[in-house]
């Protein structure tokens, strides 16, 4: 795929940046702060992700954080009007120019990502079922390499801010107002994302064969998953006997009609007894048991699977993962999910 190079994490690049960055943050210095600068979004975003992993925010200073949320100064001019006793010419305009300093964020990177989505937008080289495909592909790239880095590493930045102790002698005002600016500018960029998402599944659905709703209403295209039927009723079964899917309004039928036909051919729907972290792993095991890879944002488009939340979202599969991503793997419904394929595949 022409957009892997983006999403290749670690490079020269990236590697150069953690090395410097993990020799000496005590002070901001040029190289160190040009290393970072060569990034990408994706790359960034995983940096910042890791380094909260591997760091307490209690431990991480104002200046850390600027080799990675630069401050910039606009400025802004205004002018006040004439009082109405005078006239325009009378005002002395040296007098009524205030200058005012408004200081806000930006990311120390290389912000790329909207136009490979632009690109992706306008090549022309691929039949459109491919192109959909592709930008579909492209939207879960997002979703995993820079959504979900910055999810947890905006969920560690709320924690801290949370239970900070403010009678404490070492509290730092400065480094507080300083991480809810860097939140408030965090959430702007989230927005800024769906809206680069929505744009894609906009794109998505123009470049379908049909941009009318079917009879069935109903979007075109399928998972283009390889699996034989008899282990798609095998994991019907085993889901059913462990009580993850709700087999009241998903029959065995229709349990296939999802994952093996065109979605315009019938109107089904799976509907997992899942949450969003156990569904997540659900598409994961697929991978690794059946190598069957299904794009979140692909289940999204199409409608067609439910958990416990409704109708999959991918973003919100994400933001799940991140908030709890410490204790998932210690949860029993996700080690009677693994076993349940280890199973399947082992008879």
């Amino acid at each position: 795929m022409l957009h892997y190079p983006y999403f290749k994490d670690f490079d020269e690049y990236f590697n150069d940046a953690v090395q410097k960055v993990y020799n000496d943050l005590s002070k901001i210095n040029e190289e160190t702060y040009f290393a970072i600068g060569r990034l990408n979004e994706s790359q960034f975003f995983l940096f910042l992700a890791n380094y909260i992993y591997y760091f307490r925010f209690d431990d991480i200073s104002i200046t850390t954080l600027q080799h990675f949320f630069c401050s910039v100064c606009n400025h802004k001019f205004e002018f006040n009007e004439p009082l109405p006793f005078q006239a325009y010419e009378e005002v002395n305009t040296e007098e009524i120019q205030n200058v005012n300093l408004e200081q806000s964020l930006t990311f120390n990177c290389n912000e790329e990502l909207s136009e490979l989505i632009t690109f992706y937008f306008e090549m022309r080289e691929y039949p459109k079922e491919t192109q959909s495909h592709m930008l579909l592909v492209l939207s879960d790239k997002i979703y995993e390499h820079i959504s979900y880095p910055l999810y947890i590493f905006k969920r560690g930045l709320i924690d801290y801010v949370d239970n900070v102790n403010i009678e404490d002698k070492n509290f730092d005002v400065k480094k507080i107002s300083f991480l809810l600016d860097i939140n408030g500018f965090l959430e702007n960029y989230e927005n800024h994302l769906k809206d680069l998402q929505s744009k894609i599944h906009k794109k998505v659905i123009v470049l379908s064969k049909s941009k009318n709703e079917n009879k069935h209403g109903n979007k075109n295209g399928n998972y283009q998953i390889n699996i034989e039927s008899i282990d798609l009723q095998k994991l019907y079964y085993s889901l059913e006997k462990i009580m993850f899917i709700d087999q009241n309004k998903t029959s065995l039928n229709q349990f296939k009609e999802v994952l093996e036909n065109d979605w315009e051919s019938h109107n089904s729907i799976i509907y997992f007894e899942m949450d969003n972290i156990l569904f997540k792993y659900f598409i994961d095991f697929l991978e690794t048991y059946f190598a069957i890879k299904i794009q979140l944002s692909t289940i999204e488009y199409s409608a067609k699977i439910a958990n416990k939340n409704g109708i999959i979202k991918a973003s919100a599969i994400y933001s799940s993962m991140a908030q709890y991503r410490k204790f998932t793997k210690e949860r029993d419904d996700v080690k009677n999910l693994k076993s349940m394929f280890e199973n399947i595949k082992n008879h």
